[in-house]
């Protein structure tokens, strides 16, 4: 089988939600951690009957249908985040639309800032502010920002229900895995890219991996991208905040921790915030 060299394309629909309310830094930097990787994947010509144009390429003549991304032995399955429920909540501020997009019930919560400051994640417990704003094109919504003695740089997202408890430093290494292929035409005509998106988690010999994805074969309007990655809940090991949306008309903000990974995992969503661009 020949194989197929190609760079990482990095699946971002970049338009943001234009709803959201902020206050930048003037002289702090702030830049989320992203961690990018190439890789070499392997398309089925019976499905890449689309000339690709991004570069002259030796496609495989395995059916795909050969091709099922069954994962080893010692893998999870794949995971889907259409209802995720916890103790936990995560948010980022904005205007929303009450219930909808943001419950009620966030006003009620004890709110703790995460900030990245110099390449650092720092976090301070803070109080919010709740009002009305009128949208000129999406109806009046409920903002929420940071209250006086608390404004000055705008904190990557905001997480409830986290205990601020130290953990007991965990011996693993989890590492994460983002491949990514050119466009192709999949079935009746449908323009689709390939995307495996894995988490991986070492003690001493023994490994494990975790599919993120629902799916590897993906639209290409969806917005998977990194919002942060590293520790969070204090137990040493890599933590993931994600956006997971499969399309690229809203948001949806995944929480991933790996102190709350059952056995055989590598990491739990334990919160996600799902919201729609205006």
């Amino acid at each position: 089988m020949r194989s197929i060299p190609l760079s990482l394309i990095f699946l971002v629909i970049a338009c943001g939600p234009n709803k959201e309310k902020a206050s930048q830094p003037n002289t702090t930097e702030i830049a989320p951690a992203i961690e990018n990787n190439s890789a070499e994947i392997q398309i089925d010509s019976t499905e890449a009957d689309v000339p690709i144009t991004i570069e002259e390429v030796e496609v495989s003549e395995t059916d795909a249908t050969n091709t099922d991304p069954t994962p080893a032995d010692d893998s999870v399955g794949e995971q889907h985040y259409n209802e995720v429920s916890s103790d936990i909540s995560i948010f980022q501020l904005g205007s929303y639309a009450e219930e909808e997009e943001m419950p009620s019930s966030f006003k009620d919560k004890e709110w703790t800032a995460y900030y990245i400051i110099n390449g650092v994640l720092e976090k301070q417990e803070v109080e919010l502010e709740f009002g009305v704003e009128e949208m000129q094109d999406c109806g009046d919504d409920i903002f929420a920002e940071l209250s006086e003695e608390h404004k000055g740089i705008t904190p990557l997202f905001l997480i409830s229900g986290l205990s601020n408890e130290q953990l007991e430093a965990s011996p693993n290494t989890i590492s994460f895995d983002f491949q990514t292929g050119p466009p192709v035409d999949a079935q009746y005509n449908r323009v689709s890219s390939f995307v495996k998106w894995t988490a991986y988690k070492t003690t001493g010999n023994d490994s494990i991996q975790q599919s993120l994805l629902n799916q590897e074969r993906v639209s290409l309007e969806a917005n998977y991208k990194v919002v942060y990655q590293g520790d969070i809940d204090g137990d040493s090991q890599d933590d993931l905040v994600a956006d997971m949306a499969e399309g690229y008309s809203y948001s949806r903000i995944v929480l991933f921790l790996s102190s709350r990974a059952k056995e055989g995992e590598v990491l739990a969503a334990v919160a996600q915030f799902l919201y729609w661009y205006c």
